[in-house]
């Protein structure tokens, strides 16, 4: 499984309502199967985990988020691989233009596991994310 999202599947421009938990000018570059947008900056490539409510850096240059990917995905612990690993071995497939959400979302205690994981459409789930997360900070 990909992990991540087409972006004929979502509107790249929707990035920039999480300016403000970014907090530097940054440019979407992708949103993987869990709603994280990967996305750069002036030092590099971050992830924003809405379901962590936090950023972090992952990457000096693009190009090595296509060896994390592609290479050796188990060196990218933002794409939660053990997850991916147990949807495939489960037989759960992502649907065109949802992702997979985490139903009690990480920074209120959920864990990256199979049995929190749902589908979402991915507008609902962004929509949804923002509200939450405006509230709890």
């Amino acid at each position: 499984m990909n992990p991540l999202v087409d972006r004929s599947e979502f509107e790249i421009g929707a990035f920039s309502e999480w300016q403000w938990l970014v907090r530097t000018p940054a440019k979407a570059l992708f949103l993987t199967v869990f709603g994280d947008w990967i996305y750069e900056h002036s030092s590099g490539i971050s992830v924003l985990s809405p379901s962590a409510a936090d950023t972090f850096e992952i990457a000096t240059v693009a190009e090595e988020i296509d060896w994390a990917i592609e290479d050796v995905p188990d060196r990218a612990p933002w794409l939660y691989p053990g997850v991916l690993e147990g949807l495939r071995e489960a037989g759960i497939s992502r649907e065109q233009g949802k992702i997979f959400h985490f139903v009690t979302p990480l920074f209120l205690g959920g864990l990256p596991v199979l049995s929190n994981i749902q589908r979402l459409e991915i507008p609902a789930y962004l929509s949804g994310m923002q509200k939450l997360l405006k509230q709890s900070m």
